[in-house]
């Protein structure tokens, strides 16, 4: 199996979704998002906050994946970007 790691496009959603039912059937308490607007804060050019969806695809199929949170901070007068890491979707073997 090779699973590569991409970012979430809208062709992912029907995959999203199947993931998600998975984790469902399996009592997992969580699901992956489905899109960055999934948690309010799609990327729009110059916006200081959004969110970013990637996920880990085997083929067709999604295997798991993280948000990342990105916000631009200013700090002394100087910008400055930084990203927040959730990685908690992942499918068991």
């Amino acid at each position: 199996m090779t699973v590569g790691i991409a970012p979430a496009t809208d062709a992912d959603i029907p995959a999203i979704r199947a993931f998600n039912a998975r984790l469902s059937a399996a009592n997992a308490g969580f699901e992956l998002p489905e899109t960055p607007r999934s948690l309010g804060v799609p990327r729009e050019d110059g916006a200081p906050v959004w969110h970013e969806i990637f996920v880990a695809r085997d083929g067709t199929d999604i295997r798991g994946g993280y948000a990342l949170k990105r916000e631009l901070m200013n700090a002394r007068m100087s910008n400055s970007r930084f990203g927040i890491f959730r990685f908690r979707s992942r499918k068991g073997s």
